[in-house]
């Protein structure tokens, strides 16, 4: 579409017009902040000492989150799509997790781990079953004629995972990559809100509820939002690079 910068733009406008609108309407910033008062607060905080050590903490917890979570499911997702009995026996835990509540599921870890990795474990925990699934599912999901050729062609293991599996796995991981690690974002930072790690956004934010600081809320929540735009765009670039790979390779 020709205009959607345009009507992304307008978008962001009409929204902070009516933003401002109500914002008049209710007269009190701690209710319903004005714009200047969440600009002056982003850059409030943009500018204090420790910003850039809580960004950089929580991304690394979510970037940990990240790696260990797919490196985790992608060991037991290979297996468990290659031996029935290993995918029957995982199936009440990986259940436990994919359901259980994600607020009970922080105050667990909570109990269990130190502050300052319990928001890592939460991310990792609940991103988990996302790519445990996709990867087992990835794997059967091939076309069993192709397996056939496989065996009958006598075709290597090696090349069999290169030429094959591979391929299907990074093609449906990158699929997902994006909203997963969103996911882990929200849930890592719901982690340090409930933790109160040295340093992290989460905690950033519970310092600006515990003062009434609405402002400041929004400012951090509008500061994640940015990032996040930043690391879906690589995202983007990434995905494409492998669609690109997979139709020319």
């Amino acid at each position: 579409m020709k205009n959607k910068y345009l009507i992304f733009f307008l978008s962001i406008l009409g929204t902070g017009i009516i933003w401002e609108l109500i914002s008049k309407y209710v007269g009190n910033d701690v209710i319903f902040p004005g714009l200047s008062s969440i600009l002056r607060e982003i850059k409030l905080i943009i500018f204090q000492d420790t910003f850039f050590r809580e960004i950089y903490s929580t991304f690394i917890r979510i970037l940990c989150a990240f790696l260990i979570s797919i490196i985790s499911s992608l060991i037991l997702g290979i297996i468990s799509a290659n031996f029935k009995a290993v995918r029957i026996f995982l199936k009440p835990q990986i259940s436990f997790i994919k359901y259980a509540p994600i607020i009970a599921m922080i105050v667990l870890v909570l109990i269990w781990f130190p502050k300052e990795i319990s928001p890592l474990v939460i991310g990792t925990v609940i991103s988990f079953p996302i790519f445990y699934d996709n990867i087992v599912g990835s794997i059967n999901n091939i076309d069993p004629e192709i397996k056939k050729l496989i065996k009958v062609f006598h075709i290597n293991r090696k090349d069999s995972i290169i030429k094959l599996y591979f391929p299907a796995l990074l093609y449906n991981l990158t699929n997902i990559a994006s909203s997963v690690f969103g996911l882990i974002l929200k849930t890592v930072i719901a982690g340090e809100i409930y933790s109160q790690p040295k340093y992290g956004v989460g905690s950033g934010i519970l310092n600006e509820k515990l003062t009434l600081n609405t402002q400041g809320i929004i400012a951090w929540i509008i500061i994640i939002v940015f990032f996040s735009f930043i690391l879906d765009f690589i995202f983007r670039i990434f995905r494409n690079k492998v669609m690109f790979w997979r139709e020319n390779g």
